[in-house]
């Protein structure tokens, strides 16, 4: 009864977390960017050092999409652009009003 309940709970947290976020990707001018869609339906591009916003082989002069999936972009995860280092700046958009930890490593 008690694996049962368990397996139940996992279950349901397992499910309450896929409604809360939801990982996507969309190539906006050339750039595969990767985001997350929050439960508010807002945009963060990249998500910690595994889950970097764009291929680090992705180089020159960028430009953060304002919105991704439809939704506003408003925050770059920690270490998004972590070891992208042939890329030579980054233009950020009015919308974005979160910088991460690192995110420009």
């Amino acid at each position: 009864m008690r694996s049962k309940l368990v397996k139940i709970l996992f279950a349901t947290v397992a499910a309450f977390v896929a409604l809360c976020t939801q990982a996507a990707t969309e190539t906006v001018n050339g750039i595969e960017w990767k985001y997350m869609v929050t439960e508010e339906g807002t945009a963060v591009i990249g998500s910690g050092e595994w889950y970097a916003a764009v291929d680090e082989s992705t180089s020159g002069a960028i430009t953060i999409p304002s919105t991704l999936g439809g939704c506003p972009v408003v925050e770059i995860g920690d270490y998004a652009f972590y070891d992208c280092s042939s890329i030579t700046s980054v233009t950020i958009p009015d919308s974005v009003t979160s910088i991460g930890d690192s995110a420009f490593r």
